[in-house]
């Protein structure tokens, strides 16, 4: 990300960057049926509900506990929810997509 303009030029063109971070590439499905041995169907289910979720394509661990609460309403899922999204994080940069998260982690 640039730093604040000094001039007012560099005002416009600092205004007109891009402030939103990058979306994921998609991964072909194909690649993901290889990886994980779900089927094409599978994938897109899963896929779906992922986007569903987190239609920028990336998830944080404050929405990761959210969602995973869903799964486990009785009870704190917090703590086991943090270190699952660890285990998922495998970047270590706060986010994981749909590529490295559950589908890319769980195997059949």
């Amino acid at each position: 990300m640039a730093t604040p303009p000094d001039s007012p030029i560099e005002e416009v063109v600092y205004e007109l960057e891009p402030t939103r971070a990058p979306k994921p590439i998609p991964v072909a499905l194909e690649d993901l049926c290889r990886l994980t041995k779900f089927t094409r169907q599978e994938i897109r289910v899963m896929y779906r509900g992922f986007k569903t979720e987190c239609p920028d394509g990336v998830v944080h661990e404050d929405s990761f506990k959210d969602i995973y609460a869903k799964f486990f309403p009785h009870g704190n899922s917090s703590l086991y929810a943090h270190y699952v999204f660890k285990a998922f994080d495998v970047n270590c940069n706060g986010s994981i997509t749909f590529r490295v998260s559950g589908t890319a982690n769980v195997y059949r």
